[in-house]
């Protein structure tokens, strides 16, 4: 079955981020550039998901991995972006829950054949945990301009993304379970908040205001 052409146009958004990155990294505040960082290996793991997809035919197992580089890398862009020790010490605290976890669901996984819907929902818990955990120290601050805060696009981005994937998630095994065009339509939601997510990297890596969240 062909690729549908959104599936693609969602991919090519990773290129948005990834491009700002790049262009504004020597810019950007200590947090933003690890989110730089994750916006262009965003790149990497989509051209290694298409190769090892097309030489082996499954690539779910590089997803476990990505995850936890993700979350990694997200932990990094709050916890620089803030000078609160009770907001790094949450983060930290989470961090760590979600490492143990990751760690013992690796080895409890008996393959590598089909989505890891379990960690994928988890994951997203703990993002969208962690995304509030970011905003409520951009509420903190007290700026009348929050929407000029780049860990604010961040934190929007991390707690839409993620609420709005964690039903898709969820059902991936079952959608396939019942036919490809199920599992397609399904994930239409996700290549829109994909393409929606890079904009507001891109956005919040271009935020003029650097000021740190209290």
């Amino acid at each position: 079955m062909a690729i549908p052409i959104f599936a693609h146009i969602s991919a090519a958004s990773n290129l948005i981020p990834a491009a700002v990155g790049l262009r504004t990294f020597r810019k950007l505040p200590a947090g933003m550039r690890y989110l730089a960082f994750l916006s262009i290996l965003a790149c990497v793991q989509l051209v290694a998901e298409f190769i090892v997809a097309s030489l082996y035919g499954n690539n779910y197992f590089l997803a476990d991995y990505y995850t936890v580089v993700e979350f990694v890398l997200l932990t990094a862009v709050f916890f620089f972006s803030t000078k609160s020790n009770t907001a790094r010490f949450i983060l930290g605290i989470l961090l760590m829950a979600f490492l143990v976890y990751w760690i013992i669901d690796m080895l409890q996984k008996p393959d590598s054949l089909s989505i890891n819907t379990r960690m994928a929902m988890v994951s997203r818990v703990f993002l969208i945990t962690m995304a509030l955990v970011g905003f409520q120290g951009v509420l903190a601050g007290g700026t009348s301009a929050i929407s000029r805060l780049p860990v604010f696009w961040v934190s929007f981005a991390v707690a839409v993304y993620s609420a709005g994937t964690l039903v898709v998630f969820g059902l991936s095994n079952e959608l396939l379970r019942m036919g490809m065009i199920y599992f397609e339509i399904a994930w239409y939601v996700n290549w829109v908040l994909l393409i929606a997510v890079n904009l507001m990297y891109s956005k919040g890596m271009l935020c003029t205001e650097t000021t740190p969240i209290s």
